[in-house]
């Protein structure tokens, strides 16, 4: 890969914390489960000595994200990853498939101010959150990690921070991220150029707080501008941008005819033939088909990236089915509700689209969708029965049909239905996918591994982060909650449990230019 690994993010030296009171929650989770569910706990007290110790190290991963003080102060430095094959190959050797922390995060040395007395920041629910805003998610130090995780997450999987073939030549000079956040994802694009040759491209952050550190620091060319992006003029010159890019907005933008006037008004911003790029993520979560290919081979670069990250590349109108976890089950209708009474939007990747093809005023549009696995799947354990059947089937039938060894030696070819029901498709899109007898006998690399990781501990935190909101519909009380976010932590990081079964991370690229201006 040309991309980065994992290994060199995390921390030289662990950090000393307390614990958050979510992270005080799941340390109690033996005892809860024996209330919850006495075959639970049973299972739970069966489970070897060594699968508990793996399991202690995942969860204690997890709490490390979740040991911070950050609504306290702000951080005032966030690395960022360097895009090296050296680093690549590196990680590749020595990453375990543990969760993986934000690299270490510097702030000042001087005890962190109490912003939450003043200015755009009030505590609420042992949380920082914004003053005045409708935004539903905190932005404290925790939610900010969780977002640059996945940010970095979402690099990995499209293969670039910028997915736009306009800039496979064409360099942006000036680049407007809106809803920047820390400002993660424009210092991950100053970093991909820079490594290109191009170091000096100016770069804008506009937030309607001051979350940003100063990136000039790490040799960004960088000016932050504290701005509500729903509020129209921005303090810009029209036609000044060749590259505006917003990234998970679907938790501020509403379905209503605000975000259509919103984006008419982005495109002012938008020189004639620059581009307007969107970043996004399903709020809900689905599970892959089992018939799901890879790739589509006429995407040669796509099919690449989807097979040396194990993720999959989704084509429009593919399906998906429903969750099989109970809990993912309860917190995707709790979700829902509470999105839908804010005018939210649940799963923006297919709203998205709509709402960029109304102006005929952009055209050239394009869009990448990406499925993350939040865990092995059955294919790649080598569970073969679908296959086993069909063998079973066609020499019932009378016809013989090759062993698996004569495959893969090369002496015999399957016949087509055997080869078509093996590797997992029910299309002629079959062809586009990489042998699955290879994938049987290839496990996960570490990078590939901690991509998964990091998309369960995204996930995880997210529905965290919402926890006011998902008490609200669903009635719990903490105490509640706390039994059931448990449940929820065990069912899903606890492998014996087998949690997961083909749940995905559903994440988004849609990119369109502006056209020349008529006279």
């Amino acid at each position: 890969m040309d991309g980065f690994g994992y290994a060199h993010l995390l921390p030289k030296e662990p950090q000393t914390a307390r614990l958050s009171p979510d992270a005080r929650a799941s340390s109690r989770e033996p005892s809860l489960h024996s209330q919850e569910d006495p075959d639970r706990a049973a299972s739970h007290g069966s489970i070897s000595a060594p699968q508990k110790t793996r399991t202690a190290k995942r969860r204690e991963s997890i709490r490390g994200l979740l040991r911070r003080d950050g609504f306290l102060g702000e951080a005032r430095e966030l690395y960022v990853p360097h895009y090296s094959s050296a680093a690549s190959s590196r990680a590749s050797s020595t990453m375990s498939s543990a969760p993986i922390p934000l690299r270490q995060t510097v702030t000042n040395s001087e005890p962190p101010k109490d912003d939450t007395q003043s200015g755009p920041f009030e505590l609420r629910h042992g949380r920082r959150y914004l003053r005045d805003a409708a935004y539903p998610l905190p932005v404290d130090l925790a939610e900010l990690t969780r977002q640059t995780l996945r940010t970095l997450l979402a690099v990995q999987a499209f293969g670039k921070p910028i997915c736009s073939p306009v800039f496979a030549e064409d360099i942006p000079q000036r680049i407007l991220e809106i809803g920047c956040g820390s400002g993660f994802w424009s210092a991950t694009c100053h970093d991909h150029y820079a490594a290109l040759g191009h170091d000096n491209i100016e770069f804008v952050g506009m937030d309607i707080a001051p979350l940003a550190p100063d990136l000039r620091k790490q040799g960004v060319n960088w000016k932050f501008v504290q701005h509500d992006i729903r509020v129209v003029p921005w303090p810009f010159e029209e036609n000044s941008f060749d590259l505006i890019m917003a990234k998970d907005l679907s938790l501020v933008m509403p379905l209503a005819l605000e975000t259509e006037n919103i984006l008419a008004a982005i495109i002012n911003y938008i020189r004639p033939g620059g581009v307007l790029e969107v970043w996004d993520g399903d709020h809900v979560i689905r599970s892959l088909h089992p018939n799901t290919p890879v790739a589509s081979r006429k995407k040669p670069q796509e099919q690449f990236i989807a097979e040396q990250t194990a993720t999959f590349s989704i084509p429009p109108g593919h399906p998906f089915l429903p969750t099989q976890s109970k809990h993912l089950q309860q917190a995707n209708a709790w979700i829902m509700q509470s999105l839908f009474a804010r005018d939210l939007h649940p799963v923006p990747c297919v709203r998205i689209a709509e709402i960029m093809l109304t102006d005929d005023k952009l055209g050239g549009f394009g869009n990448r969708r990406v499925a993350v696995p939040l865990g092995g799947l059955k294919e790649e354990r080598g569970q073969w029965e679908g296959w086993k059947d069909q063998r079973s089937m066609s020499s019932t039938s009378g016809r013989s049909t090759p062993s698996s060894q004569s495959i893969r030696s090369g002496r015999e070819s399957p016949a087509p239905s055997l080869q078509i029901a093996r590797s997992g498709h029910d299309s002629p899109m079959s062809t586009s996918s990489m042998d699955p007898l290879k994938v049987a006998q290839k496990p996960l690399t570490p990078d590939q591994a901690a991509l998964r990781q990091t998309a369960l501990i995204t996930v995880l935190q997210f529905i965290q982060s919402m926890e006011p909101l998902l008490r609200e519909v669903s009635g719990k009380t903490s105490d509640e909650w706390t039994t059931w976010c448990s449940g929820m932590m065990t069912e899903l990081l606890d492998p014996s449990q087998a949690g997961l079964s083909g749940e995905c991370l559903e994440l988004g690229a849609w990119w369109t230019h502006r056209l020349p201006l008529t006279s």
